[in-house]
This record gives structure tokens, sequence and C-alpha cells, in this order.
């Protein structure tokens, strides 16, 4: 019996030793019991064990940092720069050029045009002679000594006149005369005055007489004329001396008239826009408000009288009317 009892000592005690060795033992992974599958696998991305970092952190350096210029972008733009330097040098020396071109341009059409009247010194221009179909250098000659002896009472001879001529083109678009000019050069300054100065007997024809301006002249003269007859509208003593317009003994070049006209419109324009300008709504505090208030007493009562009125003598006098 005894031997059985041991037996089963035994067995007891490898029985709890075996119980606790299952407690206390690791748990076999059962990943190699199993079969993977191959879409969790795929599914399922490796990640590393650990992070590593290329640069350590520095807590100390600030979040943002100033980007690093590439030198060849900076080299880039100081040529950029450079280029445009050089254009606006380049074209504020044009723009000198220009201005010394325009000056030197305008001297030689002041030269021109003085040596243009000075060849015209001597010339005069008849207006609205009649033309012939066959006329000819002689016979306009003739006509026009004939305007001057028996028309204007001036005594010349074909000597005293050098050439005689039509114009070569004649305007079509002017309604005053519908036959070309005639220019004629005479031989002294004196014979041409005299004419001139007789021009006056010519008011009972349709012929009239005028010097012979140079382009420029010419140009501003009928640039003048709009303003001549404005004058004279207004009652003004206006006519036309060279390349200036003389109203009331006052002279005065184009452009001084373009200036008053341009004045003028504008003074026109400011009034019908003040005219037309709606009234400003008055708000609350504005200034004429803020200086009737300024004005008033502290206290109202001051200028105000207060009267007393018994209420026995005024019921009194109700009761008697």
């Amino acid at each position: 019996m005894r031997p059985i009892g041991e037996i089963v000592c035994f067995l007891v005690v490898l029985t709890s030793c075996y119980s606790q060795w299952l407690v206390f033992a690791p748990l076999e992974d059962t990943s190699e019991l199993e079969e993977p599958d191959p879409w969790v696998a795929l599914m399922k991305p490796e990640l590393p064990n650990t992070l590593v970092l290329s640069n350590p952190l520095d807590y100390d350096q600030p979040e943002l940092e100033e980007p690093v210029q590439d030198p060849t972008t900076s080299s880039t733009l100081e040529n950029l720069a450079e280029k445009v330097d050089n254009l606006m040098s380049q074209l504020k020396s044009q723009e000198d050029k220009i201005a010394k071109l325009e000056e030197a341009n305008k001297k030689l059409i002041d030269k021109v045009d003085i040596i243009e009247q000075q060849v015209k010194t001597n010339n005069l221009i008849f207006y609205n002679v009649t033309e012939n179909k066959r006329e000819n250098h002689r016979s306009t000659l003739q006509k026009v000594l004939f305007i001057l002896n028996r028309v204007m009472k001036v005594r010349a001879s074909p000597s005293d006149i050098t050439v005689a001529l039509r114009a070569d083109v004649a305007d079509d678009n002017n309604t005053f005369y519908k036959h070309r000019v005639i220019v004629v050069k005479f031989a002294n300054f004196a014979t041409r005055m005299k004419v001139l100065g007789a021009r006056s007997r010519l008011s009972h024809s349709n012929i009239w007489v005028s010097p012979d301006y140079s382009e420029q002249v010419s140009k501003t003269r009928s640039q003048l004329l709009p303003f001549l007859i404005d004058a004279r509208i207004q009652g003004h003593s206006a006519f036309l001396l060279y390349d200036k317009l003389v109203v009331d003994g006052i002279k005065k070049t184009l452009v001084e008239l373009q200036a008053e006209v341009e004045e003028r419109t504008k003074l026109v324009v400011e009034a019908i826009n003040k005219q037309f300008e709606p009234e400003p709504e008055m708000d609350e505090g504005t200034e004429v408000e803020e200086e009737v208030v300024a004005r008033l007493p502290e206290n109202p009562d001051d200028q105000v009288e207060e009267v007393y009125v018994d209420p026995e003598f005024q019921d009194n006098e109700y009761e008697d009317e």
C-alpha cells in the first residue's frame, strides 16, 4: 500500500508543478501555426520599428528661416537692373536730342518765314479778277494796269510791274472768289505801298487787294478771322495787322486769344455746373446748427418772464363770461 500512496503523492506534486508552469510560461507565437493571408499582408504596410532623423532637432533655432538666395538669380536681377538703367539713360538722351531738334526746326522755320517774307515784300495779290480761257501773261498784265489806272486811280506803267501771273492752283473750297488770284510783283516798294493805300477805292467792286504773306502768316491770319468777325459783331473796332488782331487799339496774338476763349469756356462750364448742382442736405450737427446752439443761453429760463396767475381769479373770470 505504501508504494501506491507514494505514487499518488508524486502525481499530485507533478500536476501542481505543471499547472504553475502553464500560468507563468510565455505565450508561444501562433503565427507560425496559422497560414498567412497574402491579401492581409498587402493591406498592412510595413512600418519601421524606429524613426531615424537625418538632422538632430534644434529647439533654439526659429521655425521659419529666410530663404537662401541663389547667386545665379541675384546676378540675373543685377544684369536686368543694369540693362533697364542703360535703356532709361538712352531714352533720356534721345528725348534731349528730340527737344534740340525741335528747337532747331523751329528756328529754321522762322528763318524761312523771314526769307519768304523778304522775297514777297513788293508783292500784292488781286482777288476775284475775271479770268478768260485764252488769257496769257500779257493780257493778265493789261488787266492789272487797267485796274490800277482806271479803278484805283494810281498811275502805273508796265515798267512799274515786274511780274503779273495767275496762281497755279485755285482754291476749290473757297466761296469768296471763283477765279484764280493774280500775284503782282512791283518794281519798287513805294509803288506797292501806293497801290495798297488806294485799295479802299475797290469797295464798290468785287475785287480786293491784300499783301502777299508767307505761308505761316497766312495760316495764322485765317485762324484769326473768326475772332475778327466776333469782335466786329460785338461792336468793337477790329482789323488784322500782319499776324495779329487789333481790337480797340490793343494788339492780340492768336495764342492770347485762344487762352482767353479757354478761360471764358471754363468759367461758363463752372457756372452751369454750379447752377445744376444739387443742394447739400443739412445733417444733424452741421456748422449752422452748432452756431445757433452756441448763441443760445445756457439757461433758457433767463429769457422767459414768469407770470403768476391766481387760479381763483382765472375761474371767476371765466364765470363772468
